[in-house]
């Protein structure tokens, strides 16, 4: 019997002990782990002072280390037929100088003439003075500093100088039907706004034989025997000058060609003094300068042409 009064005494313990365990896991439950609850309402109108059901508010996560506060970049992905290459380090590399040797040809062509070629690749769009004996012109360079031109042979043996800043070029070159054509040129320097003019054998203004820059012919028309062309060098701003050439050996007709330099009254030139070289060839085949001074009219007279008279003598040619 006392065996049997010690087991109940372990039960009801036992029993205790449980309910206890059940009542505390309850409260606990209901105190601590459970969710906050609404807001109590007053008259249908929220608490001013609502109750928390939490004892104390969730502990916040541990601060990290500031090494790991860097971010995480992931590295990009490679775009469609890219292919990954270590990267490249350019370094500045000393820049190869420009060659600047500049070179002139000069190439005889048809009706005695000579196709000049200047290679300057330093002087780009610079002024080239040319020089021909008496004969100076300023051409222009282009954007690659190259520059062709064609000029009259004066004589069978021609010598041509290039002044390119301070560099100067000379070359010579042999044409042998120079001797066949007779030469008349006029030079001047600025805008004076002067044409040269040739009527060949009696025609009139704008007719075919009328020959000047408005109708230069050409240096074929010359190399037939079938009569003259004019050649402009320069732009009319610095050293121009306009050349009729005329295959005085070889054509088959024979008379008078008239020759006749005009001036048009421009706002440049209007009540100053004109000054132009006219060269014409002599009787031993050498050209002959002839100096001019000319007061052009008043401005009020711009777009008058005016002719320049007794400047050059007309061209005859004889029955041989």
């Amino acid at each position: 019997m006392g065996f049997l009064a010690t087991l109940d005494k372990r039960r009801i313990a036992t029993v205790l002990v449980v309910l206890l365990i059940a009542f505390l896991t309850g409260h606990v439950m209901q105190t601590v782990l459970a969710d906050k609850e609404p807001v109590a309402a007053i008259n249908g109108g929220p608490d001013a002072a609502p109750v928390l059901r939490s004892n104390e508010d969730p502990k916040p996560l541990p601060t990290p280390p500031a090494a790991t506060l860097m971010p995480i970049l992931e590295r990009p992905p490679l775009l469609p037929r890219r292919v990954q290459e270590p990267m490249r380090i350019w370094r500045d590399a000393k820049m190869a100088e420009p060659d600047c040797t500049a070179s002139a040809t000069a190439q005889p062509s048809p009706a005695a003439t000579v196709t000049l070629r200047i290679d300057a690749p330093c002087h780009k769009r610079a002024t080239v003075r040319v020089r021909q004996g008496q004969i100076v012109a300023d051409a222009y360079t282009n954007a690659q500093g190259k520059l062709t031109m064609r000029m009259p042979a004066l004589s069978e043996t021609v010598t041509f100088e290039f002044e390119l800043g301070a560099k100067l070029i000379r070359l010579s070159a042999k044409v042998p039907e120079a001797p066949n054509f007779q030469h008349v040129a006029l030079l001047w320097t600025g805008k004076q706004a002067l044409r040269l003019h040739a009527y060949e054998f009696g025609a009139l203004k704008n007719q075919f034989g009328h020959v000047w820059s408005g109708a230069p012919k050409s240096p074929i028309r010359a190399s037939r025997g079938s009569g003259g062309f004019l050649l402009r060098l320069g732009d009319g701003t610095g050293a121009s000058a306009e050349i009729y050439s005329f295959p005085a050996g070889q054509a088959p007709t024979r008379g008078i060609i008239r020759l006749i330099v005009e001036a048009q009254v421009t706002k440049e030139n209007c009540g100053h003094v004109i000054q132009a070289t006219a060269l014409q060839s002599g009787a031993l085949g050498h050209l002959s300068p002839t100096d001019v001074e000319y007061s052009m009219p008043g401005c009020d007279s711009i777009g008058r042409i005016v002719r320049l008279q007794n400047l050059l003598q007309d061209m005859r040619l004889a029955e041989r």
